[in-house]
């Protein structure tokens, strides 16, 4: 019923400096541990305890049940215990936990153990403390509205002057009781490596077609860099995601918005659906699902959303829901604008898709979302927009990737050959058109692909949803599935979940790991601080960089190498990367995510068994070691993006993408004021030498994110240069996102000189109390 492999962490108290060792494990390998699950009254002891004991099949006492009759008088007489009065009950308590450790069999105690004296009386072999901390207000409101339990909470502030935290050398962990029990629960049995009992909650709740297979659980150390970076953005964030949580809280609290509209906006809200659905809105019965949809037929991978609101609506309707289209965003190719005056507008379109978003959710009607976007704006801008209004749920649906076309080393040869005049426009186009030739993402490693990649692995997407291509009956099961997942997560259902308790600083951390493990758009170091402001949180390019240091690259796709996204999903996908980062610890396994507590179920992929969806347990080998690997034998120790810094200011450049002889280059430097002027200089032959091209007032605070695909000083680039070139498909652009292998020039911040400063200034606003809206 029961396995323990060694611990996680310890003193979860400390924070741990950057480059510090791994502490010791808490308990000895292969004994069984007696869990003292300690705090304040009201710190949700008893409510955690036994959550832990039916999930893990362990003997629990609740310590106050051991108290005698005169200790209860007296508490309940509101007077507090002198140690005289604890000294027995601590001894009958100590004896419990020998017998336990001596018959080496687990157990769980509940025991305020506010004093280290007294948990030094109830120190054994392989006790570990559990010690769950709250505010002040917190621990009082739960108190106060306890009606059956002898404690008043005119003791509290007694309790708070005795309690003396863990100590470095007590073995123990901290646990925030403002959480979800659950979710506390969860965290406990990974951050000490326990295993549940099969069957548990713990490895089946809420997640969608769960498969019977036991999946693995990680018990890995979490590495010290990233704790380290983990504890610095939560230290640095506690005031404005104190606030963000707050007023999401707020809007948690009040129910469903549209019971407080009046009777006229809500007559307009449900005016088009049918009778049933009308009859359901009007009774408050039923989650209402807001769709918000990026669908245009110009985009190949957002064309197969025009029958997504069909398919999701009736997946809604069947979990006993309703869905409406909540409203439309728009969505921009770079694609084709790159080199034209409409680039410009691709960085400012995140920030109007963030506006259409909150537009969309703003109707008060909704009781959560499903988020329909893959490309490069798009799915920031509609995650932004979303945590505005962090007390929905909301899960980002995507459509997968159109099949792989023509080889990419193929596609760089005609390039090439068309640079230097050898081959003609119209065998360039059969070239591009054997690339990009159907409904689906783009099959190379660029930011749409990367979104994907991310929003997997933040818990946003369900398991393995990122890479099935459009066409497969797969997809459809997947996309029916999130519909059916989040009319679970609702505030109305029993596995509430809000999206802005799913984005916080772990998942934010995974995110970045992610990014840096596969060699990822450095657009993300744009997004992904945009995101976490959104949610109250300060991520900094100096988190990327120290995060970097450590985490391996694991993955090859073009521009990385020759493989594309398909032959990434092939080699075991996103379950094998996930999987292989969870047990090197460089991802927090503690988070909530769409498909439940935990990261572990997204070790799993999708299947279909007849024409139902179930999960099976990912590949623990690659099956193509040349596009993904273990990380016991990466393709790089450190990540495939740097921070480069100089007297030009500070730059995030892709190292993944740069052959290692061209990491470092001397050439000189030539300086163009516009982008046009620059590529009149390249079409005139001008760049025919070795430099490294500037071209100013380029970045977020000024022109956007442009990209002049049309030039690249590698398509006329002489032999024997010192300078990479890129072969075809030119690019000189001083800020690349990097879908091109080759020469990979920087990635600046914006000219405030502020690169943590997410774009854009204006964020949409939560809700306020009375339910209206700033």
């Amino acid at each position: 019923m029961y396995s323990f492999t060694a611990p996680v962490v310890m003193d979860a108290s400390t924070p741990t400096p950057v480059g510090s060792e791994p502490r010791p494990p808490l308990v000895a390998p292969g004994r069984q541990p007696v869990l003292v699950v300690m705090g304040v009254s009201g710190s949700g002891k008893s409510t955690v305890a036994a959550l832990l004991a039916g999930q893990l099949g362990w003997d629990f006492v609740e310590g106050d049940d051991l108290h005698p009759e005169a200790n209860v008088n007296k508490m309940s007489s509101g007077t507090p215990l002198t140690d005289d009065d604890r000294w027995p009950w601590l001894d009958t308590v100590s004896s419990w936990i020998l017998g336990h450790t001596t018959a080496d069999v687990p157990g769980i105690i509940t025991c305020s153990a506010l004093k280290k004296k007294y948990r030094d009386v109830l120190r054994e072999q392989n006790v570990i403390f559990v010690h769950l901390v709250g505010s002040k207000e917190l621990l009082g409101a739960r108190m106060s509205a306890r009606l059956d339990h002898y404690m008043p909470a005119s003791l509290l502030d007694s309790q708070l002057d005795t309690l003396e935290p863990l100590d470095p050398d007590e073995r123990g962990i901290l646990i925030d009781a403002a959480r979800p029990p659950a979710e506390e629960a969860a965290r406990i049995v990974t951050m000490l490596g326990l295993r549940p009992a099969a069957g548990s909650s713990a490895l089946s709740a809420g997640k969608p077609g769960r498969s019977a297979a036991q999946m693995p659980v990680t018990t890995a150390v979490i590495h010290p860099v990233v704790e380290a970076v983990t504890r610095r953005i939560i230290e640095r964030s506690a005031q404005t995601r104190a606030r963000y949580l707050a007023r999401i809280d707020a809007a948690a609290e009040q129910g469903p918005t549209r019971g407080r509209l009046g009777c006229a906006n809500l007559a307009h809200g449900f005016a088009a659906t049918g009778q049933q659905d009308k009859a359901a809105l009007r009774r408050f019965v039923k989650p209402n699902i807001g769709i918000v949809s990026s669908y245009n037929d110009v985009l190949s991978a957002h064309q197969p959303f025009a029958a997504y609101p069909a398919i999701l609506k009736d997946a809604v309707r069947k979990a006993g829901g309703i869905a409406q289209v909540a409203g439309g965003v728009p969505a921009m190719c770079d694609g084709i604008t790159q080199g034209r005056d409409g680039m410009q507008l691709s960085l400012f379109s995140r920030d109007l898709i963030a506006m259409a978003t909150g537009i969309a959710l703003a109707h008060d009607l909704f009781d959560g979302a499903l988020l329909l976007g893959v490309c490069d704006k798009i799915v920031p801008g509609l995650v932004i927009g979303a945590l505005a209004f962090g007390h929905l749920p909301a899960i980002l649906v995507p459509t997968g990737p159109m099949s792989s076309g023509i080889p990419n080393k193929e596609k760089s040869r005609i390039r090439q050959l068309y640079a230097e005049g050898l081959a003609d426009r119209e065998q360039l186009l059969e070239a591009e058109t054997a690339s990009y030739h159907s409904a689906g993402t783009c099959t190379f490693y660029g930011t749409a692909n990367s979104n994907q990649m991310l929003m997997e692995v933040m818990g946003l997407h369900l398991p393995g949803a990122s890479f099935v291509s459009p066409d497969s009956p797969l997809r459809e099961a997947l996309t029916a599935a999130a519909a059916s997942q989040v009319v679970a997560l609702t505030e109305l259902k029993d596995q509430y979940t809000p999206i802005g308790r799913v984005v916080d600083e772990r998942s934010i951390i995974n995110g970045v790991v992610a990014l840096l493990a596969t060699g990822g758009s450095t657009n993300h170091t744009l997004h992904l601080p945009a995101i976490a402001a959104a949610a109250g949180i300060q991520l900094t390019w100096q988190d990327f960089a120290d995060l970097s240091e450590v985490v391996p690259l694991l993955v090859r796709i073009y521009p990385n190498g020759p493989a594309d996204i398909n032959h990434f999903h092939a080699a075991g996908g996103t379950a094998f990367l996930i999987g292989q980062l969870l047990d090197a610890g460089l991802l927090h396994p503690d988070v909530r995510t769409v498909a439940g507590a935990g990261l572990d179920a997204y070790r799993r992929e999708p299947v279909l068994d007849g024409t139902a969806l179930s999960y099976r347990p990912g590949p623990t080998e690659s099956l193509d070691t040349d596009v993904l690997r273990p990380a016991s034998a990466p393709f790089a120790p450190n990540g495939g993006l740097r921070i480069l810094d100089g007297n030009l200011g500070s730059a995030v450049i892709k190292v993944a993408a740069v052959a290692t002889e061209h990491h470092v280059i001397q050439a000189p430097a030539v300086v163009f004021d516009d982008q046009h002027v620059f590529l009149a200089a390249f079409e005139a032959g001008e760049l025919d030498r070795d430099l490294v091209a500037v071209i100013r007032y380029q970045g977020p605070s000024a022109n956007g994110m442009p990209e002049p695909a049309q030039a690249h000083p590698g398509a006329r680039h002489p032999a024997g240069s010192r300078v990479p070139g890129r072969a075809g498909h030119r690019r000189a652009d001083v800020r690349r996102l990097g879908k091109d292998p080759g020469r990979h020039p920087p990635h600046p911040g914006s000219s405030s000189g502020r690169p943590d400063r997410p774009h854009p200034r204006w964020r949409p606003r939560t809700p306020r109390r009375d339910g209206g809206h700033p």
